[in-house]
Parts: C-alpha cells; structure tokens; sequence
C-alpha cells in the first residue's frame, strides 16, 4: 500500500507541474510516533526510533511550509532510507528473509 501511495503522489506532482496547477503535493513518510506521553515513558530498545507527537507534527508542518515533495518523520528514519537505497538487492533480501522479517 505504501508503494502505491508514493508513487500516486509521485503522478500527482508530475500532473500538477505538466499542468501548470498552483499545487504542491507533499508526501509524510512518518515513523513510530507516541500518541500520548505514556507511551514516551517506557523505556525499551526501539525508544530511540519513535519521536514524541509535537516534534513529529513541528516536523510535518515545517516540511509543507518549505513544499518538500517528500517528508521523512523522523530524520533517522531518513537515514534508514538512504541507507538501505545503496545497498545491493541481494544483501537487502537476505536481511529482510531474517525471522521476524524485519530489519
């Protein structure tokens, strides 16, 4: 599903600029986030991955402000992506066929 939004959003941003339609599409990538400050209060090895709920709507907000055609929420997790474009398919297929299918 999320490939198909991005690459909908993609053609929407191309139609807009073939048509010289004053739009600006802005695709929110976003990672973990807390919904409440509860969930910010434990403590666990994926703590570093989620953001607290008013940087992730700042960071929302700043990227439509500068019309970014994509935003990452939150920066690691744009490093993630970088990262993971670089490297080999084979590499990535072994890692992703790890258990649990994660990586």
């Amino acid at each position: 599903m999320k490939s198909f939004l991005t690459r909908f959003l993609e053609g929407e941003r191309n139609c807009c600029v073939q048509l010289n339609i004053p739009v600006v599409v802005t695709e929110v990538v976003a990672g973990w986030i807390t919904t409440s400050e509860h969930d910010c209060s434990q403590a666990s090895p994926e703590a570093y991955w989620v953001e607290s709920l008013d940087i992730a709507t700042e960071s929302i907000y700043t990227a439509i402000q500068q019309k970014a055609p994509v935003a990452y929420i939150t920066a690691r997790q744009e490093k993630v992506v970088a990262l993971l474009k670089t490297i080999p398919n084979d590499l990535y297929n072994a890692l992703s066929a790890r258990p649990g299918g994660a990586i």
